[in-house]
């Protein structure tokens, strides 16, 4: 979503549906899409509501069809059905695809017509298989990935007293399942269960988990794998899906940190499917999480939310406190933490940025003005200048007795005041340093 006012030149151009609107950083292309909905208000500002290119997906649709084959050759078949029946501008072009079956066979059908979302996800990423969908535009198009999981690790990490402003986090248990009847594919008319390979039991049970959580069945959608025929392997990837995922409690976090890529170029900024480095002592954070969504403010960068998760931790890890916890005060408001834990508020971000032209200016500005009062102190006595930690320049004396701050006056020239705030010394118009009385 984002605002527009009357003021500006294309208020009038925004339709909706198409064209597609694109957002760039650093020249390269973070999010395609298209203007969905749009709400004007009392001062006629529009806040307008966009959607990402994958949902163009929901635009065609897939006739009913048997299909057998490799997990690849599925993910091709629908996209290429999909580009198949739209524009030019609502296709994609076939991706990576690192999910994998361990025969390389799958068998996957619809009795219905649906949409190619719908069968991206039932037949895809949200089956047995698993995995994530990932768009990437890239000079020659835009491709879809399925992955059985994301490999990028962010360079810029989440860190306490460094970039973060605020945090929540959220334990959910509500996909948190301690038994699982599976069900495989259907043969000779009937589904293939675990019975005959179970001691004659259909379900499994995580006893330990059950003893502690009570017994709690794992959905039906939960429990499919359509493309296995062998009791015996149904029985394998059921075991491991109940003692591995279902066994966890998720966790997320929702983070409102500073991108310090908009202070540094050189730093890698934070990006979607990747995982990033967060970690908070005192609230016993420390690993890497995947980065599944970002609500950037383009105007106020230091109003951008990241939600971190897909690290996911076992129960009894948490309950055996194997997380190492630092009892630190934890202020709570971000103004009563000093700078000089390197800390950035919200308030000292918006300055920062609304002054901010480049790094290397400012160091230069520095710099020279160091160099332009050093060369002076023949005459003056004072030989060091330096930024200290709390941000001011102070001055130095020779013999390191004396240490004053460089300020400046309402003349606007660069003043140095001695402890008794008698003696002067200024930079005049020509960049000389004058000594002076005080009034």
């Amino acid at each position: 979503m984002f605002d527009v006012y009357d003021d500006n030149l294309n208020y009038n151009s925004i339709r909706k549906l198409y064209p597609i609107i694109s957002v760039m950083r650093d020249r390269r292309t973070i999010f395609k899409g298209r203007v969905i909905a749009d709400k004007r208000n009392f001062y006629n500002g529009k806040t307008v509501e966009a959607e990402g290119k994958l949902a163009f997906f929901n635009d065609s649709c897939m006739e009913p069809f048997s299909f057998q084959g490799s997990p690849k050759d599925l993910f091709s078949m629908l996209i290429e059905n999909h580009n198949a029946r739209v524009m030019p501008w609502q296709q994609f072009k076939v991706g990576n695809v690192t999910v994998q079956d361990n025969n390389d066979y799958i068998v996957r059908s619809s009795e219905n017509v649906i949409n190619t979302w719908t069968a991206l996800k039932e037949k895809c990423f949200k089956s047995s298989l698993g995995g994530h969908i990932r768009i990437r535009y890239e000079p020659d198009g835009d491709y879809v990935d399925w992955l059985e999981d994301y490999t990028e690790i962010s360079t810029q990490g989440i860190r306490f007293a460094e970039n973060i402003i605020s945090l929540s986090q959220e334990m959910d248990a509500t996909e948190t399942y301690t038994a699982i009847r599976p069900t495989g594919a259907e043969v000779d008319g009937v589904k293939i269960d675990i019975s005959t390979v179970n001691d004659g039991k259909t379900y499994l049970v995580n006893e330990e988990k059950a003893a502690e959580y009570g017994i709690i069945f794992a959905p039906e959608d939960e429990s499919v794998w359509d493309d296995v025929t062998l009791p015996e392997n149904l029985l394998r990837k059921a075991h491991d899906k109940l003692y591995g995922s279902m066994a966890a409690l998720s966790e997320t976090y929702e983070i409102k940190a500073v991108d310090l890529h908009l202070t540094d170029e050189k730093i890698e900024a934070l990006n979607i499917c990747e995982y990033v480095s967060v970690e908070s002592k005192p609230h016993g954070i420390k690993g890497k999480y995947l980065l599944s969504r970002a609500e950037i403010a383009i105007t106020y960068p230091q109003q951008s939310i990241y939600y971190l998760g897909a690290s996911r931790r076992v129960l009894s890890d948490m309950d055996s406190g194997t997380v190492a916890q630092e009892t630190v005060f934890v202020p709570k408001k971000v103004s009563e933490l000093e700078n000089d834990t390197r800390y950035i508020s919200e308030i000292q971000v918006g300055k920062i940025l609304s002054d901010y032209t480049k790094t290397e200016d400012m160091e230069n500005i520095v710099k020279t003005l160091i160099k332009q009062l050093g060369g002076n102190n023949e005459s003056t006595g004072w030989y060091a200048f330096e930024v200290r930690e709390d941000g001011h320049l102070w001055a130095v004396s020779e013999r390191e007795t004396d240490v004053c701050p460089v300020s400046i006056n309402e003349d606007g020239h660069l003043v140095l005041v001695s402890d008794d705030d008698a003696v002067h010394y200024f930079i005049d118009e020509n960049g000389h340093l004058i000594h002076g009385i005080g009034e």
